[in-house]
């Protein structure tokens, strides 16, 4: 009874293998390879002169020196006419190349983003992937979308990859000297690239600038707010008050720029959500409101 039951399992073991997926395999008489379910019977007649695992439906073939796409049924998707491709990702676009260019396909085999760029990443979530023409210092980035739109030409010798709030920073130039700024999804430059460091937005869509060792504030807008003017800042708080240091003090400041508490702390944090903020005066931290008035120690 034992060894019927080890062969009844050992059978389906065995068919569930073979039945599993299409692999490629090379047929020892043409020197070609087609498609078998490891049972060594062609599913997909051997004629292709190299053949990948089949990802997503598809599968990349060569004949003579030419990538296609074939699916599942061995039905041609993609004609040989690519000198390099990379396999269909789960949102059914390929990466494909002619010469030294990439661009992309759909899985209808139609050219999304014809080649023209030497470098692309994959498409995001929201359908956007980065293009790079050119290599090293002379490299330029840009966007493309899946509709196959050019959405940043490339331009930027660097783009960080997009926040929660659909924004990228962008630099021109090198890291040590170049200027950086903001773009949105939609290809808009919203802070143009002319700051020498810039930092995340915050929740109320403002973000930290500098400019000459000089801290300010802009908006998602593009608009700047504070010029850059301080030594160093913090976040601006909800009761709409920011702290700045100049030299070797700490003050406040409002939105408009405009000096709420003057600078004479050693230190200075945010506000907080009940309206207080810690600072050192004196080599002893306190506790002040809005309008600079003493609440209370803090050892």
């Amino acid at each position: 009874m034992k060894r019927a039951v080890g062969f009844i399992l050992a059978f389906i073991m065995t068919s569930t293998f073979f039945s599993c997926s299409l692999n490629p395999e090379l047929d020892s008489e043409s020197g070609k390879w087609g498609y078998t379910y490891g049972d060594g019977k062609f599913t997909i007649d051997p004629k292709f002169d190299e053949a990948r695992e089949f990802e997503n439906g598809f599968a990349a073939v060569r004949i003579n020196d030419k990538w296609g796409f074939i699916n599942e049924n061995g039905e041609e998707i993609v004609a040989p006419i690519y000198d390099e491709v990379e396999n269909f990702e789960s949102n059914k676009f390929a990466k494909v190349r002619i010469g030294n260019k990439w661009g992309f396909i759909n899985s209808v085999g139609m050219c999304i983003v014809k080649p023209q760029f030497n470098y692309v990443e994959s498409f995001d979530g929201s359908g956007l992937a980065l293009v790079r023409n050119g290599y090293e210092e002379s490299a330029q980035w840009g966007i493309v979308h899946n509709s196959g739109a050019i959405i940043i030409s490339p331009q930027f010798s660097y783009i960080a990859p997009f926040n929660t709030n659909g924004l990228a920073k962008v630099r021109n130039g090198d890291e040590i000297s170049g200027k950086w700024g903001y773009v949105n999804r939609s290809g808009n430059v919203i802070i143009h690239p002319r700051f020498d460091e810039i930092g995340v937005f915050d929740s109320n869509g403002l973000v930290s600038v500098s400019l000459g060792g000089k801290w300010g504030i802009a908006n998602i807008n593009g608009e700047v707010l504070v010029e850059p003017q301080f030594d160093e800042i913090r976040s601006f708080a909800s009761n709409g008050l920011m702290a700045f240091r100049t030299a070797d003090k700490w003050g406040y400041i409002n939105k408009s720029g405009e000096t709420v508490i003057a600078p004479k702390f050693e230190e200075a944090f945010s506000f907080d959500n009940d309206g207080l903020a810690r600072v050192k005066l004196g080599g002893k931290y306190y506790y002040i409101d809005a309008s600079g008035n003493v609440t209370e120690p803090n050892a």
